[in-house]
């Protein structure tokens, strides 16, 4: 996914970690912030080690990329939803 392709009210997966599929949030994009390259997600289910996890904080994720531990490939976040 392209950086531009994100736009605000999109429904996004956020994979925590490439080793694993248990670990992510979902929610809607609320803000994006293109000098720090992260965007505001507001969580609707956070998953950690397959378990639901109580937590409506929103979070500051990296866009797809722009994290150091990005490799080529790999879906950190994709849209799943308008």
């Amino acid at each position: 996914m392209k950086i531009e392709s994100l736009k605000v009210g999109d429904i996004v997966k956020s994979n925590d970690f490439q080793a694993h599929d248990d670990c992510y949030i979902i929610g809607r994009v609320a803000e994006i912030d293109r000098y720090t390259a992260t965007f505001k997600l507001e969580p609707f289910l956070r998953v950690f080690g397959g378990k639901e996890v109580k937590d409506s904080n929103p979070h500051w994720v990296p866009l797809q990329g722009a994290f150091a531990g990005d490799i080529e490939g790999w879906k950190r976040v994709e849209v799943i939803g308008h």
